[in-house]
């Protein structure tokens, strides 16, 4: 039986975008493994990397700090290259 994935998806300039994290749970799998299919997408050049990738702010709170991190985020549509 298929267990529902609940994931975070920014949405903008009629764009959506997941971090690697979220791609990483829709799969049920860890960051890495997506990280390894990412780059071996981007090294065969079968996506460019500007296109198709981001880098964006993420604050969260740590303890009793707020820290702010920079992340990557990825095209929705590049998601069919990782699952392949």
């Amino acid at each position: 039986m298929m267990e529902k994935a609940v994931v975070n998806v920014r949405f903008e300039n009629e764009t959506l975008w997941l971090t690697q994290k979220a791609v990483a749970e829709l799969f049920d799998t860890e960051r890495s493994v997506i990280t390894k299919h990412l780059s071996n997408i981007y090294e065969k050049e079968e996506l460019d990397k500007n296109l198709t990738c981001a880098k964006i702010a993420h604050v969260q709170i740590e303890g009793t700090q707020e820290v702010t991190r920079m992340i990557f985020i990825i095209l929705m549509s590049l998601l069919l290259l990782v699952i392949v």
